[in-house]
């Protein structure tokens, strides 16, 4: 058994102290959900970009010569369902990912240790397939959230409505921004409440809104300030291999304009050869970074949100 953290309402920097000291305490399980699940996926989505980047280049110079277009348009079709394919086991893969170092985390944060086999194998259940559907319906409800004004905007154009349409169209936008804001953070505990408390997919939906439900504003500014601090410390640990992809395509640029110094046929084209593999780990991990340490924020600002319902007063 761990020792307890005290399930109380935390301040900001007792989120982000928690935080910290959930990720030094859980650093070697997390790392090996990471090195298990995480590694082998990037790798592969760096393959499949690769190819498909690669497919890009010859259909573009293939333009003109023997192959038929039927034949270039098959090729790049299939390297299309490839990545397609790839992006489905990513998302898959961040859900495992995410699920399993939460039920880590809130482990850890009621003084239950949980081991990495155990949180695979808790995670491997009704679990994933709950939270990756959640995942799914909350994307296509914010993605409708998006289209919607700007339907109404072309509706508006279309009529000739004048300066109502540009009107109606600055309200669109802000309503649609609005909306995005709200459904992300209502919604922002649902693979938690999965993780955690088995919840089912629409139970997720409902438990997230009802903790988040008289805290939304703290909520989001505090989901807004870890983003900010994610996105730099992702950048960050991932500069080494950003330094190789600009390296490369330096001297990619060099050579095309040492071609056309020397009046040779420049392609600039292929500039995209030899980048497509650096380009998706670097895609696929840097996603993945930003799942590993979400899915240890996630769970403190959860167990605040139900001490500040008083779900734990007679603990």
């Amino acid at each position: 058994m761990s020792e307890p953290f005290e399930l109380t309402r935390l301040t900001v920097g007792d989120v982000l102290e928690r935080t910290i000291t959930l990720l030094r305490k859980t650093f070697s399980r997390i790392g090996l959900v990471f090195l298990f699940v995480a590694l082998p996926a990037a790798l592969f989505f760096g393959v499949v970009m690769d190819g498909f980047l690669s497919a890009i280049v010859s259909v573009a110079q293939s333009a003109g010569t023997a192959a038929g277009p039927l034949e270039v348009l098959l090729q790049l079709a299939g390297w299309i369902g490839f990545l397609f394919i790839a992006a489905v086991v990513l998302l898959t893969v961040e859900m495992i990912a995410l699920v399993a170092m939460q039920i880590i985390v809130c482990g850890e944060l009621v003084g239950r240790h949980i081991g990495t086999r155990e949180a695979f194998d808790l995670t491997l259940s009704f679990r994933l397939w709950r939270a990756l559907l959640q995942r799914i319906l909350a994307e296509l409800a914010v993605g409708l959230v998006i289209i919607i004004p700007y339907v109404g905007i072309v509706a508006a154009v279309m009529a000739d409505m004048g300066a109502a349409s540009v009107m109606l169209g600055v309200l669109a936008v802000v309503a649609g921004i609005y909306g995005v804001v709200y459904l992300k953070v209502r919604w922002a505990f649902g693979a938690t409440t999965i993780a955690w408390e088995d919840q089912t997919v629409f139970g997720a939906f409902s438990r997230s809104s009802e903790l988040v439900r008289g805290e939304a504003l703290r909520t989001f500014a505090i989901l807004a300030l870890f983003a900010i601090m994610l996105a730099v410390f992702v950048s960050m640990i991932m500069s080494p291999l950003q330094l190789l992809l600009f390296k490369d395509l330096l001297f990619t640029g060099f050579d095309q304009a040492r071609n056309v110094a020397l009046q040779a046929q420049p392609d600039p084209l292929s500039i995209l050869s030899g980048v497509g593999f650096l380009y998706g780990v670097i895609l696929a991990t840097s996603s993945l970074l930003t799942t590993t340490v979400k899915s240890i924020y996630l769970p403190v600002l959860y167990f605040d949100l139900r001490a500040r319902r008083g779900e734990f007063d007679g603990e």
